[in-house]
């Protein structure tokens, strides 16, 4: 049999060690995720606002310079509103399940709620 060298990444699971905190929306929580729905929702309306208004195509790739160069109907307007819907989908998710995500420090009871609030609270942000 070879030698083998144990790899140098370690394959622990440190989600399974970590407790789990369920975190009540204060406030401000629920200030900011009424505010990224409303966000999302005028975008939506925006878009579908300006869409009737449009006759013909619309530019859809520009040029270094400025100049559009490729064009394509109406209904393309709507395929960032329907991105930045399905990101929002992602991140509401993301910020119920804390315990998850990634963190730069050790995760201990001491430190969880401080920890899973603070990184509920940026994907909030990061919706609105």
């Amino acid at each position: 049999m070879e030698n083998r060298k144990k790899s140098a990444i370690k394959t622990e699971r440190p989600m399974r060690g970590r407790p789990d905190v369920k975190l009540k929306m204060r406030f401000n929580d629920k200030m900011v995720e009424i505010l990224g729905a409303l966000l999302l929702l005028a975008y939506w309306g925006v878009i579908l606002y300006f869409q009737q208004l449009i006759n013909g195509k619309v530019a859809t790739h520009f040029k270094l310079a400025g100049n559009p160069d490729s064009y394509g109907g109406k209904e393309t307007l709507t395929t960032l509103p329907a991105y930045a819907t399905v990101l929002y989908g992602v991140l509401a998710l993301l910020s119920f399940f804390p315990r998850y995500l990634n963190y730069l420090d050790e995760i201990t009871p001491e430190n969880a709620e401080f920890q899973y609030r603070k990184a509920a609270t940026m994907m909030k942000l990061w919706k609105s």
